[in-house]
């Protein structure tokens, strides 16, 4: 999470607090009952003791800094659990000094084996994620628990969040704020998380905790579902430094001011690289859509945008270099929108997989991604996304609220940002499409079976192949059509096809249209005289829910969406269907008496054809996990039909 202060916020007064509370934290410093727990395990484990402390405290050159500690107990019941938890990694981003690690092993037995010192190894910029300290108790075995808490030094920490529940259950969870009197913090818990009591009878120092006795399981390997999102976890926020001054901090506000400073307020130099880029673009006059479009296709076309390019360059670095990260292509694009005097509101959000934006909580835990809004045309653009353009907003940030921001001046030298909170809009599911037209012959005397196929998606279920299908070689574009237009149990052979409209600059203005011949192996079988065809498979594999466990966290959809298929069959001389009813479904969810979502098919003869249609659509985001069954029955609708067969009948 990006953390943005100014020096002034953190230089303080000369007050200087004494030795921590909990930097000496031991294993006895709040002892241990020692009694064995009866939580079940799941997944061969489970959390006995979780502790988590967070003190903040003044260091000798009077800036903040933190002692966290976090302590934890885990009971293994499994070979497969010992093995996954006796591997402790700790993240050393942000640490000045570890004052302590700690761990040990209790048998089954209550014998303790401790973990020695120098079994502690260091690993350097562990999968691109920093430095991690590691360690593994030796002598661990089944049944037992391990026991482990460490003491950092950390730079201060203004905001942030933590997950608490995951897939194993926990017992005995407490969490535990101390920082100066003059300090005051915003905490609130989510998905079930307690609210924290506040204990101020220290006159120096305050406190805050939260415990719970017990957090069930969740099941992480779930499909329609934001995990993360769904789990307890609780966010925290410095709102005021009263060393400082009584103005709120770390607020919408504060948000607003910095972007104003890192987006708008521009250097002379940079000022003059992004009018002579405008230049170069050369964006039409007139139509604002197509100004915008031009813009965003020349960045997006130009400038290599990647999460691995960490440094915050200048723009005119990153112009000439051609390469920004997420941010940095941000930065770009607002500065071009601003130099072409095109009217925007930038719009700070969360994300729906993992966070949220809280329009409750006035705080800048949850601004960690962009979007432009675009009052004239009513559109939204997602500048840090190659692979989205105008039109499109990413799923993980539709229907959440966001921080819009618009400038305003107050005089020619003071100018700033205002901000209102709004919802972003969630896209119907009629521009999400995927149409497929499919007329199908057979030829019994050979068992061949041959197909021409139309398909068109739109949306973002278009914008998943044009984002990249340009940029393949035609082995690999060869690949892409036999995977997606695979019809029965073997690969189909695709004899020829034509593409259109697949280039990044058709993303949410021209459906990806398809035009494929191919043969189809494995869809017809004897059956003595007759024949059995499977029709279903005709509209390619469909994905299916299964569920074992009970449901306990939302259903999400994602973008919403809506197929349709056409099925046009010549009937091969001398055969006629025998069983054509066999093709009608209608399975429905309705909400409030309006239908959310539906599968239906229905199947006819006309003359020498079965011409069957289906439609098959998502209107609602979300339900709630006691709806669950309802929506499964219609997503397994489609896998069903893909099992329909129909039997010829020899005349």
């Amino acid at each position: 999470m990006r953390k943005i202060f100014f020096l002034t916020l953190l230089v303080l007064p000369m007050v200087l607090f004494g030795q921590t509370e909990f930097g000496s934290y031991n294993w006895n410093t709040y002892p241990s009952d020692n009694k064995s727990d009866t939580i079940k395990c799941v997944n061969g484990a489970a959390v006995t003791l979780e502790r988590r402390i967070t003190e903040v405290f003044l260091n000798k050159q009077n800036i903040f800094e933190e002692v966290y500690v976090f302590h934890k107990k885990i009971k293994v019941d499994s070979h497969d659990a010992l093995d996954h938890y006796n591997k402790i990694y700790i993240p050393l981003n942000n640490v000045l000094e570890i004052l302590n690690i700690q761990a040990r092993f209790i048998s089954p037995s209550g014998k303790i084996t401790n973990l020695p010192k120098e079994s502690i190894k260091q690993i350097a910029n562990l999968e691109n994620d920093g430095d991690y300290k590691t360690f593994a108790i030796e002598g661990a075995e089944v049944g037992g628990q391990i026991e482990y808490f460490y003491t950092l030094r950390k730079e201060f920490d203004a905001y942030s969040g933590y997950y608490i529940q995951d897939d194993i259950p926990k017992a005995n969870v407490e969490i535990i704020f101390a920082y100066p009197s003059k300090l005051s913090y915003q905490i609130k818990g989510y998905n079930g998380f307690p609210a924290f009591t506040l204990n101020t009878s220290n006159e120096e120092k305050t406190y805050q905790k939260a415990s719970v006795k017990y957090i069930p399981a969740v099941e992480e390997k779930v499909k329609y579902a934001n995990y993360k999102a769904s789990l307890m976890r609780f966010e925290y926020t410095m709102a005021y430094n009263h060393y400082r001054s009584a103005l709120r901090l770390n607020s919408w506000k504060t948000a607003s001011e910095n972007t104003y400073n890192r987006l708008f307020d521009l250097s002379a130099k940079d000022k003059a690289t992004i009018l002579s880029l405008l230049a170069q673009i050369n964006p039409p006059t007139g139509d604002l859509t197509q100004q915008i479009r031009s813009i965003e296709n020349w960045v997006k076309k130009n400038i290599a945008i990647s999460k691995e390019i960490n440094a915050q360059k200048e723009l005119s670095e990153m112009i000439r270099l051609k390469q920004a990260n997420h941010y940095g292509a941000v930065r770009i694009m607002v500065a071009l929108l601003n130099a072409a005097n095109i009217n925007f509101e930038f719009v700070e959000t969360g994300n729906n997989e993992t966070r949220p934006f809280d329009p409750d909580f006035n705080c800048m835990n949850f601004l960690d991604d962009y979007l432009v809004y675009f009052p004239a045309i009513n559109q939204y653009m997602a500048p840090g996304f190659p692979d989205y353009r105008l039109g499109l907003i990413p799923t993980d940030y539709q229907g959440q609220y966001g921080l819009f921001l618009r400038p305003i001046s107050y005089s020619d030298k003071l100018k700033s940002l205002a901000y209102d909170i709004r919802r972003i809009p969630i896209h119907d599911c009629s521009l999400n499409t995927d149409t497929i037209d499919v007329v199908v012959n057979v030829n019994p005397a050979e068992s061949v079976v041959s197909a021409q196929v139309k398909r068109q998606t739109k949306g973002a279920l278009g914008q998943t192949f044009q984002s990249f299908f340009n940029y393949l070689n035609e082995e690999k574009k060869k690949e892409v059509v036999s995977s997606f237009f695979s019809m029965g149990k073997e690969n189909s052979v695709i004899n020829n096809y034509q593409v259109s409209n697949e280039s990044p600059d058709n993303i949410g203005v021209k459906p990806i249209t398809w035009m494929v011949d191919l043969t189809a192996n494995s869809l017809l079988e004897n059956a003595g005289k007759d024949l059995i065809f499977h029709i279903g498979e005709t509209i390619g594999q469909q994905g299916e829910l299964y569920q074992e466990k009970s449901r306990t966290i939302p259903v999400h959809i994602g973008a919403l969406h809506k197929y349709y298929r056409k099925i046009v069959f010549n009937i091969p001389q001398g055969y006629k269907v025998a069983n054509p009813e066999n093709l009608n479904m209608h399975v429905e969810m309705k909400n409030e008496g309006k239908t959310s979502c539906i599968f239906t098919s229905q199947a006819e003869i006309k003359n020498d054809q079965l011409v069957i249609t289906s439609d098959e659509y998502y209107m609602e985001e979300s339900y709630p996990a006691s709806r669950y069954d309802e929506f499964r029955n219609v997503i397994n609708a489609s896998a069903d039909f893909n099992k329909r067969t129909i039997l010829l009948k020899k005349i």
